[in-house]
């Protein structure tokens, strides 16, 4: 008698360890719950049933980790979530009205919005201590330029040590010498291509190099005299990478 007792206690507990009282906080999973609580919310691994469903792993009541939700209409998104919203790696596909595939969308979600195949739609790889920072921009979704602008912290500034004499737009000397700028000695396409080179070199701080027609993804090898860097860019566009050397 004892040992059906405890058969029996052992199922209650179980069954109220899987009960529906375990609250789930997005309205359209209201229904059913199969899974791991705290504190009287979903949390852990689950499965909740409602309008729509969702399989995986729930935190305060809201799909959190991975996990896969299944819309009503066959709509499905299966990686990341973040507060009961997709965000970080996964798929979303989504079907035709006659039951056909549509669109299937993979790559990485932000805030429940499709950022790109990316994480980072570029890479930096910094190979000397001598480059102060590179910033990589994007100012434009249709183009195929790089625009690449090299600066220091001390090019284009004044000196009585020797240097070039500096002029305004006008020709007029503004100072008696500048420091050099620093300049890209060196640019060598590791993957990708592109068709035209542009140099300007009339503004004082900065040297300016453009490439036109490029085709993404690429990768660049960027020399700055003896310092070095790998850039690579994925996604097509107008793009600016900025470099500042400590010189």
């Amino acid at each position: 008698m004892k040992k059906v007792l405890i058969i029996f206690s052992l199922i209650i507990t179980t069954t109220n360890l899987f009960s529906q009282s375990c609250i789930v906080n997005v309205v359209f999973l209201k229904g059913q719950y199969t899974g791991e609580c705290k504190n009287g919310k979903a949390n852990g691994k689950g499965v909740a049933i409602g309008v729509d469903t969702f399989s995986g792993n729930f935190k305060n009541g809201y799909p959190e980790g991975y996990g896969k939700y299944t819309y009503r209409n066959r709509n499905y998104y299966e990686g990341e979530w973040k507060k009961g919203i997709y965000d970080g790696k996964g798929l979303l596909h989504l079907y035709k009205f006659d039951g056909t595939d549509s669109l299937e969308l993979k790559g990485y979600f932000k805030m429940g919005k499709y950022g790109g195949v990316y994480k980072e739609p570029y890479s930096i790889d910094i190979s000397s201590n001598k480059i102060n920072e590179i910033s990589i921009a994007k100012i434009g979704k249709k183009g195929e330029t790089v625009t690449i602008i090299v600066k220091s912290i001390t090019g284009g500034g004044s000196t009585l040590l020797g240097g070039t004499p500096s002029q305004n737009d006008s020709g007029k000397v503004i100072s008696g010498y500048v420091i050099a700028k620093p300049q890209l000695t060196n640019l060598t396409v590791l993957s990708g291509t592109y068709l035209t080179k542009y140099v300007d070199d009339n503004n004082r701080f900065y040297n300016i190099y453009t490439l036109n027609a490029v085709q993404f993804p690429i990768r660049l090898a960027l020399s700055f005299d003896s310092e070095n860097a790998i850039v690579e860019i994925f996604e097509r566009g107008d793009w600016k990478i900025e470099v500042k050397l400590d010189k």
